[in-house]
């Protein structure tokens, strides 16, 4: 049954008894193949995964289900999808993961993507919520080469400047 084999993974999830459980849930993942069961098998195997940093396989695993997620799983995503350079889904992400988890690492990861993207407005947005939670300067986030897009526009200049 594809519901008591979740529970018994669960149950030592909770315990932290992860050895083994890699196997078990992409072995549950094949049977349940859709559905509650799968979405829940597929984001404890994300966590596992994130856990080992493998990054690429985290992002491969939610972005297919990205609609069901649940905070810590869009949390793992939005991370993800940062270090694999998928801005686009970054950006998307970002506003309910900042929801979920305010903090300077959702901030600084969406600056990044919303600089990549051209967006001026939202990545200064993105730095003063950084600054605001915490991050003393920014500086060396912003001389990052993905700023170079949006280096020379005039708001951002401005914002550089305010407290440069």
């Amino acid at each position: 049954n594809l519901a008591e084999e979740l529970k018994e993974i669960e149950e030592l999830f909770s315990q932290k008894k992860k050895e083994g459980l890699i196997p078990r849930l992409e072995a549950l993942r094949k049977k349940a193949k859709k559905g509650l069961i799968f979405n829940l098998s597929t984001q404890y195997l994300a966590t596992l995964e994130e856990e080992k940093g493998e990054h690429q396989k985290v992002y491969e695993l939610l972005s297919s289900i990205k609609k069901y997620l649940s905070p810590e799983s869009l949390l793992h995503l939005h991370a993800a999808a940062y270090e694999v350079k998928d801005y686009p889904l970054v950006a998307e992400l970002s506003g309910t993961a900042f929801q979920y988890f305010p903090g300077p690492d959702v901030a600084l990861h969406s600056a990044e993507a919303s600089a990549a993207l051209r967006d001026v407005e939202a990545t200064i947005g993105w730095l003063e919520a950084a600054i605001k939670y915490g991050v003393l300067d920014v500086s060396p986030v912003i001389s990052k080469e993905v700023f170079n897009s949006i280096r020379n526009d005039p708001e951002f200049r401005k914002f550089v400047h305010s407290f440069s």
